[in-house]
């Protein structure tokens, strides 16, 4: 699992999401990715502003294209016999 593709593409992570810190764990064949995030990815809108608004639904389809993307970089979605 610890190749260095991966070490490499973990790193660059760091960069892609603005993160302060990324974190990996390991345990029972599942992994375990940790952002510290200035923005919270998953908030949608705010209180004071209409629904209506399209500027936040933009926000949160790009959020879950790059999640998409995510999975796609690191392969999570294949069975690759490690």
């Amino acid at each position: 699992m610890l190749t260095t593709a991966f070490i490499d593409r973990f790193y660059n992570l760091k960069t892609a999401f603005k993160a302060k810190h990324i974190n990996c764990s390991l345990k029972d064949n599942k992994i375990l990715f940790a952002f510290s995030l200035k923005e919270d990815l998953f908030k949608l809108g705010y209180l004071r502003e209409p629904l209506t608004e399209k500027s936040h639904f933009t926000v949160m389809v790009d959020q879950i294209l790059s999640l998409m993307d995510f999975v796609e970089y690191f392969k999570l979605n294949m069975k690759i016999g490690l």
